[in-house]
């Protein structure tokens, strides 16, 4: 047997290693971002990864299959990438490399990891403005329990501050964390593995249209119901695909901008739902008496739902 075919079979029974979701930066679930606008640090942008940073202006940009952050002021500071890890106990411990592709004009680009507490590993770019990999290895620390996240960009070790003009960018891509001391060539996932990894944490239906009843209703959300008293109902809906990961923020927008609202829904299950708040009791308009059990679906003629989970 070929070296490559062992290599495919073991592949095959060992899973996936790359343990960041959305490593390639392939999903974009929130929306299109692939030009240049400010970040609000903290903020989630493609799906996964946040923007963080410190005393300087950014920019955030998806040039493709890469993510890239820029310092629109100068200072002492920071601006990187961050994703987090949900699984820290099966970390905790373990000794992984973190690799990438990074290309940056500052020396200070490097990956730093955060495990309850910023680890004194690091990895640097030369600032040479050309694509280079650039790997970290680390044994994590026993009973991570609060953060365990690894980040991209330009920063000190251990996260300190440091200088950074305007027009200092860092741009990666093929991000991967996986066990061992060795960084292996980034493993590529179907777009479709990739958008059910992502939304366990974040799942956006697509319900848009014309605010018309003559068009298809689009379904957003399954329910089950039933009497609180006083017509009063207990509404549960399971709208995501996939499991989430803890039970979602929910937010609810129609083609006018408005949020909380949902004036453009109707319920297959007798009643009405314009104005209840997701996952809450609402007031029932009539249909039903307080004795019964309903179950149906909510449609959306130009509403939105958005379910997150983040870490």
């Amino acid at each position: 047997m070929s070296n490559a075919r062992k290599n495919a079979d073991v592949a095959h029974i060992v899973g996936r290693k790359n343990l960041i979701i959305n490593g390639d930066f392939k999903v974009s679930q929130r929306g299109d971002f692939t030009t240049a606008s400010a970040a609000v640090d903290g903020a989630y942008y493609l799906d996964r990864w946040t923007v963080v940073f410190d005393t300087v202006g950014v920019t955030k940009q998806d040039t493709g299959n890469a993510m890239k952050v820029v310092a629109t002021s100068s200072g002492t500071g920071s601006l990187r990438i961050r994703h987090k890890f949900e699984d820290t106990t099966y970390l905790s411990s373990k000794t992984v490399t973190i690799s990438c592709q990074m290309k940056s004009n500052s020396s200070n680009a490097r990956i730093n990891v955060y495990a309850d507490g910023w680890q004194s590993a690091t990895s640097t770019h030369t600032g040479g403005g050309a694509w280079e990999s650039v790997s970290l290895t680390l044994t994590l620390p026993a009973g991570v329990s609060s953060e365990l996240s690894a980040h991209f960009g330009i920063d000190g070790v251990s996260s300190a501050n440091v200088s950074v003009t305007s027009g200092d960018y860092c741009e990666v891509k093929e991000c991967q964390l996986e066990l061992g001391s060795v960084a292996t060539d980034f493993e590529y996932r179907s777009y479709g593995e990739e958008l059910a990894l992502c939304q366990r944490y974040y799942y956006k239906t697509w319900g848009f249209g014309i605010a018309s009843s003559s068009i298809a209703k689009v379904p957003l959300i399954n329910y089950h119901s039933y009497a609180k008293g006083g017509n009063q109902w207990e509404h549960k809906g399971a709208a995501a695909p996939v499991t989430l990961r803890a039970n979602p923020t929910v937010r609810v927008s129609d083609q006018l901008g408005a949020i909380g609202k949902i004036n453009h829904f109707t319920s297959t299950g007798g009643g009405s739902t314009a104005g209840h708040t997701p996952y809450s009791s609402y007031g029932h308009t009539g249909g039903m008496s307080v004795s019964d059990y309903q179950n149906g679906s909510i449609y959306g003629f130009s509403c939105q739902y958005e379910l997150e989970a983040e870490l």
